[in-house]
Order: structure tokens, then C-alpha cells, then sequence
């Protein structure tokens, strides 16, 4: 049995950005933010209400997304976590100072 991927759908309002995370189309909104958004306890009427660039489609379109690829996203979102706990060890308290 072969595994499902995104390109086996056609999801109405989600595209892909330049480095080919799934997007709310025509935004640089990716699904992965709206699964944030979700992840900390909002529904969709209220990622709406933050996002107000977005239509209640587009947004229930990503999570539609997330729900289907779930690990994907999962893992976008982990990978997009190592990368800012690296950044903030990477910063000194030199940086961090005023002149």
C-alpha cells in the first residue's frame, strides 16, 4: 500500500511557496502557521479574526491540510522550532546590548 501526498489531491486555496511548504494561496501564509495558530487552542473563527487577510475557506482549507498531512506539518513546525532555539543559543549577551 503507498502512502498518500499532497499531490495526490488538489486542495482548493493551498498552494506551495518557494521552498515548497503548502501556502494559503496568494498569501505568504503557510498552513504551518495556521496549524500554530490551532496547536495553541484556537478555532477558526478566531485564527480569522487574527488573520483577517484571510477568508473562513482559506482557513479552513489549511487545516483541512493539516489534519490530512499531519505529520508534515508536525515536522515543518518542529523543524521551525530547532532553528529558533538555535538562533536564541546562538545569541550572546554582546548582541543583546545598546551602544
Amino acid at each position: 500500500m503507498t502512502m498518500d501526498t499532497a499531490s495526490d489531491y488538489n486542495y482548493p486555496h493551498i498552494t506551495s511557496n518557494l521552498h515548497g511548504e503548502p501556502t494559503i494561496s496568494g498569501t505568504r501564509t503557510t498552513v504551518k502557521r495556521i496549524a500554530g495558530y490551532y496547536k495553541l487552542g484556537m478555532n477558526a473563527d478566531e485564527i480569522c479574526d487574527a488573520l483577517t487577510h484571510l477568508t473562513p475557506a482559506e482557513v479552513h482549507a489549511a487545516l483541512t491540510y493539516f489534519f490530512d498531512f499531519r505529520e508534515e506539518i508536525e515536522r515543518l513546525l518542529e523543524e521551525e522550532r530547532a532553528i529558533l532555539k538555535q538562533q536564541k543559543s546562538e545569541q550572546s549577551p554582546k548582541h543583546l546590548q545598546t551602544a
